[in-house]
């Protein structure tokens, strides 16, 4: 099979991914081929200042692009001097980005805000491919193109001293709020709580790490995700993970940090990491006397708390009428749906008072209550506090 053959294959086997563009730059960076899903992406790859590192760049090792905005190209040259080619396959996420980050990006970039919105939703929609796995996409591209197997280790990635968009700015820290958005964390983990994803992105609006005097960029977020690892790992023991279970897991993934070679493959792993914790509690935590279809509606709850919820709705999802169902869950759980839903709730709301400065009016509106009175009622007979009372106990602690 010629080079243009085995490319092509390549191409086609890595959009089974989802829908990836390929192009190519002369050694002008002037483009000469595109494949591209849209051509804002090449709008993109230049104004991150993407195109222009790789230009830059002496030899033609591959390269992963782009991790500063979330999103990653790799990059690899063929030819020399005057007559090499810069071949292009991205963009993709490395992990789910953030509304606030998506809407970052496109205001950066564009202008009017009917073609704002159109570029957000273009963004929303691009794979998310996990950094290991892009690398071998990666190599496997430089296989295609040159002949030659590299190991990830040879993979280069862009450093942002250069022009053009730089990484998101650094927020104000405040130290309180980095505590309570800790907290916050810690409480997914303890409780076994899959509704997490929210918790994470707040705490990433918040800080970017421990702050040391370091000129190593990966230092600094190794020293960050380590010492992260090792206060999931306590709140995993805490949260009835077995201590061997807990530090093996942390071990393990503090040995893979180590071994990452870039920033963005620390925060993927880290991401990795918490989640795995999570989960591990979550289903030590599972009552597993409980039939799969009851199971599937405790979760239902606990996934959608700030949605609206019912027993025809849960019924739905179980695949039982609301009558059978209503029975069938109080013989399992030991409470009524509606009781069930509250004591969630509360749960919920418990940690949101605790690690948030939200208005407690707001909390009710977010965890579907009709009004604060309401929702105050329903605390105090779950918890034999008020809100108020409970927030201010928690801020003495």
């Amino acid at each position: 099979m010629d080079q243009e053959n085995k490319l092509q294959f390549l191409l086609e086997m890595i959009r089974c991914s989802g829908d990836i563009s390929y192009w190519i730059y002369d050694s002008e960076g002037e483009l000469l081929h595109s494949q591209s899903v849209n051509e804002d992406f090449h709008l993109i790859f230049q104004r991150a200042g993407c195109l222009q590192y790789a230009m830059g760049q002496v030899g033609n090792a591959p390269m992963c692009l782009g991790e500063n905005l979330g999103l990653l190209w790799g990059a690899v040259f063929t030819g020399e001097e005057e007559t090499r080619q810069l071949h292009v396959i991205g963009p993709v996420q490395n992990t789910e980005i953030s509304q606030r980050a998506l809407d970052s990006v496109a205001r950066s970039m564009i202008h009017t805000s009917e073609r704002r919105r159109l570029f957000t939703e273009l963004l929303t929609n691009l794979p998310v491919i996990p950094l290991p796995l892009f690398q071998h996409y990666i190599l496997m591209l430089y296989f295609c193109l040159t002949g030659e197997r590299l190991r990830i280790s040879d993979v280069q990635y862009q450093r942002y001293t250069q022009s053009g968009i730089k990484p998101r700015e650094k927020l104000t820290r405040d130290r309180h709020q980095n505590y309570m958005a800790e907290k916050r964390l810690l409480y997914h983990i303890r409780e076994g709580d899959l509704n997490f994803k929210p918790a994470q992105e707040y705490a990433a609006s918040l800080s970017s790490g421990i702050r040391v005097h370091s000129d190593d960029p990966l230092k600094q977020v190794l020293i960050t995700t380590a010492s992260f690892t090792s206060l999931c790992t306590r709140a995993a023991i805490e949260g009835g993970l077995p201590p061997d279970t807990a530090y093996t897991v942390g071990d393990t993934y503090i040995q893979a940090m180590i071994d990452c070679k870039s920033p963005a493959e620390l925060g993927a792993l880290t991401h990795a990491m918490y989640e795995d914790f999570v989960r591990r509690v979550h289903k030590v935590r599972t009552n597993h006397k409980l039939s799969p279809q009851i199971l599937a509606c405790c979760e239902y709850v606990q996934l959608h708390m700030e949605d609206e919820l019912s027993i025809s709705i849960l019924a739905k999802q179980a695949g039982y009428t609301p009558y059978y169902l209503s029975r069938k869950f109080k013989a399992e759980v030991g409470e009524s749906i509606a009781d069930y839903i509250d004591i969630v709730r509360i749960e919920r709301a418990k940690m949101l008072l605790e690690t948030t400065n939200q208005p407690i009016s707001e909390i009710a509106r977010t965890l579907h209550y009709c009004s604060s009175t309401y929702f105050s009622d329903t605390f105090k007979r779950i918890t034999g506090k008020l809100p108020r009372e409970y927030r201010q106990e928690a801020g003495n602690r």
